[in-house]
């Protein structure tokens, strides 16, 4: 590599043709770093080197030895790596307690559905037999109201007649029950 030096004093500078000539030579070296570092892929590390290569430009400074740049390269690349490792660990715990929020809130939802049905099923057994099977069989089974009274053999406004009673009286329970 040329003069290393007046290389690091020109990309101090400013000089993109000199961060140019930089980061033909150092690539392959910031890369291995990276990759040593993390265990990333290629895809993975390439954005590391990008990283690395960016601060190079915010902070590079004079130096005169090429195994003194190494070094701070290396360093650098490190320090990039590492912040790429902590942002993939955070990244990971927020989706894992994600998922979990949503597993921990099916799982509620499953038991205020079990704890529903359960509530359900008790104040149906407070019913008449006949009653109990009309919403069964309206709720549950999904019949029509014709349906359901050729079945019980009482008319279709009979059955209209009983089922509203019988759901105004669920709802009054239920919101005495809250």
């Amino acid at each position: 590599m040329e003069d290393v030096l007046r290389l690091t004093g020109e990309i101090a500078s400013g000089n993109p043709e000199a961060f140019a000539r930089l980061y033909r030579a150092k690539f392959g070296h910031v890369l291995a770093v990276a990759r040593r570092v993390t265990g990333f892929d290629e895809d993975a590390s390439l954005d590391i080197v990008q990283d690395t290569m960016m601060r190079v430009i915010r902070y590079m400074r004079p130096f005169d030895d090429a195994h003194v740049l190494d070094r701070w390269l290396a360093r650098v690349t490190r320090s990039v790596a590492i912040d790429h490792l902590r942002r993939e660990r955070r990244r990971r715990m927020r989706e894992s307690a994600a998922v979990d929020d949503r597993v921990q809130g099916a799982s509620d939802d499953v038991e205020e559905v079990q704890e529903r049905l359960e509530w359900v099923q008790r104040e149906l057994r407070g019913f008449d037999r006949v009653t109990a099977e009309m919403i069964e069989l309206r709720f549950r089974a999904g019949l029509t109201l014709a349906s359901i009274g050729q079945r019980l053999g009482i008319g279709t406004g009979a059955v209209h007649g009983r089922l509203n009673r019988a759901i105004t009286k669920l709802r009054q329970r239920a919101m005495n029950d809250e």
